[in-house]
């Protein structure tokens, strides 16, 4: 997770001038202000889930991630919007030729309202003892992520950039986010399963 929050930015300094990367630093930052939404919600569930799993109450466990993902998915779509109708205006509190971040902007908010609209996704996979599958998730995640900037960054540049970080970042959620649906919402036998882990 660490080196992919500066891989986007390493590789883009490979192939582009440093106002670019400038640019695309200014840019990732203003986007991931929305992540600390994130960070206060798991701080806050991560105990919750961790209680309730292990003492088997896996319904309230559920409502909980139900809860706090409706939640997010709330903060999100506002952060979305704000980023697409008004990321030209935010961009040009910098100064007037951050404005051209704008499109970078518009695509780097979509893979941050992935990381946001799934909720504490990360948090149950770590807490209800499926770290390793969370693990394996993310140095995916950084690999696609390599691999993407590797081949769009020499051409289209901050905007491969975005498009790179945006599709990692968003099917790493969306892969979680669907474990942890299938494991805990999907088929109730799946309760019987989690049961016998006590």
């Amino acid at each position: 997770t660490f080196v992919m929050g500066f891989s986007d930015i390493l590789m883009l300094g490979i192939w582009q001038e440093d106002i670019t990367v400038g640019i695309y630093g200014t840019v990732v930052k203003v986007a991931s202000v929305s992540t600390m939404f994130l960070v206060v919600a798991n701080t806050l569930v991560s105990p919750k889930i961790a209680v309730f799993y292990k003492n088997g109450k896996l319904h309230e466990l559920r409502q909980l991630v139900k809860y706090s993902t409706i939640f997010m998915v709330s903060i999100a779509t506002v952060f979305l919007l704000i980023f697409e109708f008004f990321g030209i205006y935010i961009l040009n509190v910098f100064g007037p030729e951050f404005v051209d971040g704008e499109l970078t902007l518009m695509i780097y908010a979509i893979g941050q309202f992935f990381v946001l609209a799934t909720g504490p996704v990360a948090v149950v996979l770590m807490m209800t003892g499926k770290e390793k599958f969370h693990r394996n998730t993310v140095l995916f995640s950084l690999l696609l992520n390599i691999i993407l900037n590797y081949l769009l960054i020499p051409k289209y540049g901050p905007i491969g950039a975005a498009i790179a970080t945006s599709i990692s970042l968003t099917l790493k959620n969306i892969i979680a986010a669907n474990h942890v649906k299938q494991r805990f919402f999907t088929n109730k036998h799946n309760s019987q399963n989690i049961q016998r882990e006590f």
